[in-house]
């Protein structure tokens, strides 16, 4: 089922679906956890479903089986495999597959997804499959970095950019669909208002250790903690399972500091229930800090992110004694 803040997109292309006027390439933007892929998979499901659907795919037919059992010919997925790269052998086996005729008949649809996870060699390749589309296909890049993407491949998709939903949208589906329904409101609005980042990632240990962040930071900004054994810490949370979560609960709250130094009003911050110990970070830190310490955490989270497989210990290391010292805060390359 498509979510409720897909709607509009829904309409505009399966109207342009149902009148023979589908792009041959997409592109789906647009920040993280709005559910770009779901709604790429839908609109596979959609469309190669072989009953009169018109929302939704309806489930029973013989090629939502196929799609069920992932073992439909016509549909093809193509997602990065033992590294964080799409590698430029996946993307040549994507475009013999594109040149060869659907198997069921109708359309052949790939997705691409994250799109920019692709190294410049498969980028170049993918661009030649874009840039002389074969008929009857469909392929849907999905990317939260799309200005990443080489701009000739950008120009050869029709864009679709994806944003927020309305915020008792966001409230209401999240009603429906998660178990856990305590402090919705909060949760919304540390997630920046995406409420897949409320329904997936936000367990019931989440809000533990995102105080456990809240306080180490406290400790290092404002009382001066050993550093180190502020590492320690994070490097033990419960609900989060990756470092660049971490990082980003942090740049949360520094990006709240900023708010209330600048603004001057806690409405506007995301970490409403800690708003003390943000107050007491902002009156122990320059602006110009807060402004480097963002920047910071922002260049670890995007190499986190990246390919170049940073060693997580020292990058958290020595961005915490940098951040503790509030010296220098310039990227430092952990690849050791």
């Amino acid at each position: 089922m498509f979510y409720p803040w897909h709607e509009s997109y829904r309409l505009r292309i399966t109207r342009q679906f149902e009148q023979g006027r589908l792009a041959h390439a997409m592109l789906l933007s647009g920040p993280e956890h709005l559910g770009k892929f779901d709604f790429a998979f839908d609109l596979a499901r959609l469309f190669l479903c072989k009953t009169d659907a018109v929302s939704s795919a309806c489930g029973h037919c013989a090629s939502c089986l196929l799609i069920a059992a992932a073992t439909h010919p016509d549909l093809r997925i193509v997602r990065p495999e033992d590294s964080k790269q799409i590698k430029i052998e996946q993307v040549r086996e994507l475009i013999g597959w594109v040149g060869q005729t659907a198997q069921r008949g109708g359309l052949k649809i790939a997705i691409v997804n994250p799109a920019e996870q692709m190294n410049h060699q498969s980028a170049n390749a993918l661009l030649k499959c874009l840039e002389e589309p074969s008929p009857n296909t469909l392929i849907i890049l999905c990317s939260s970095r799309s200005a990443s993407l080489l701009p000739t491949i950008r120009s050869r998709c029709q864009q679709y950019s994806f944003s927020t939903p309305e915020r008792q949208i966001a409230l209401s589906w999240l009603a429906q669909n998660t178990r856990n329904k305590d402090q919705l409101d909060l949760l919304l609005d540390i997630a920046g208002g995406v409420p897949l980042v409320v329904s997936r990632k936000y367990e019931e240990a989440y809000l533990g250790s995102r105080n456990k962040i809240v306080k180490t930071l406290y400790k290092l900004l404002v009382e001066d903690s050993d550093p180190l054994e502020c590492a320690s810490v994070l490097q033990k949370l419960d609900g989060i399972e990756e470092l660049d979560e971490v990082l980003e609960v942090m740049q949360t709250l520094i990006s709240d500091c900023l708010k209330l130094e600048l603004v001057g009003d806690e409405k506007s911050c995301k970490n409403k229930d800690v708003a003390l110990e943000i107050t007491n970070i902002v009156k122990s830190c320059e602006t110009s800090f807060l402004f480097k310490a963002f920047d910071r955490i922002g260049r670890d989270i995007r190499a986190l992110r990246s390919t170049s497989n940073p060693n997580k210990s020292l990058l958290l290391e020595g961005l915490l004694i940098d951040l503790g010292t509030k010296q220098d805060l310039s990227f430092t390359e952990y690849s050791l």
